[in-house]
């Protein structure tokens, strides 16, 4: 029996995935029901927003079936250490192609936060790089219902794309056509912050929160 996971963010993205463990297998763009996405995870180790999703039986949204090997789950299950690895059955997917000919072992990665919730956090954006461009290997259309289906994008988003440092294993190189769709479809080009903005900001959430 395959086994496959459920990518809503940095997993869309191939080379991301491969960073973690490569495998060459199916991949499918899905329509995943009984769950929503947003920038809500407070990743306090990189002090930035990430992706989570929250079970909703309301909602929807795209994302990628990735094949992988069912020895590699202990990576994937310390690469997403901040989540909950969680079974979803074929039912709550919809698929943009031909579909799984077989049964399959399927999970994703889950982080519940209560409604409301808003990370003091800003989203980096060579994490959203990676994320955009693994939509837009699947097409504009694909990229625009990601951005149409993902709650929270109020966080500020911080241009750290010139610093030397970086948490990330692979960068994606491709800024260009990233930030063409960017500034088509969204104001994140023009309400992105430089390095200094957001530090500054860091620091008060920083302090505010060793007070409490």
């Amino acid at each position: 029996m395959k086994t496959f996971l459920v990518g809503y963010g940095s997993l869309i993205n191939k080379k991301s995935k491969d960073a973690t463990h490569e495998h060459h297998g199916d991949m499918h763009p899905v329509t995943l029901s009984g769950f929503s996405r947003g920038w809500w995870l407070e990743g306090r180790k990189r002090n930035a927003t990430a992706l989570t999703i929250k079970r909703d039986p309301l909602s929807s949204m795209n994302g990628v079936l990735v094949e992988i090997d069912a020895q590699s789950l202990p990576h994937f299950d310390e690469r997403e250490k901040s989540y909950e690895r969680v079974p979803v059955t074929l039912d709550q997917l919809k698929f943009h192609d031909q579909g799984l000919a077989e049964d399959a072992q399927i999970y994703t990665y889950v982080r519940e936060y209560p409604e409301g919730h808003r990370s003091k956090f800003p989203i980096f954006q060579r994490y959203l790089d990676l994320v955009i461009k693994g939509c837009l290997d699947v097409s504009e259309e694909f990229a625009l219902e990601f951005v149409n289906t993902t709650h929270a994008w109020d966080q500020d988003v911080l241009n750290e794309r010139d610093m030397p440092q970086t948490t990330f294993r692979y960068i994606e190189p491709e800024t260009e056509l990233i930030d063409e769709f960017l500034a088509k479809h969204t104001d994140i080009i023009e309400r992105r912050v430089d390095t200094h903005t957001v530090l500054e900001k860091l620091k008060e959430a920083i302090d505010t929160k060793s007070c409490q």
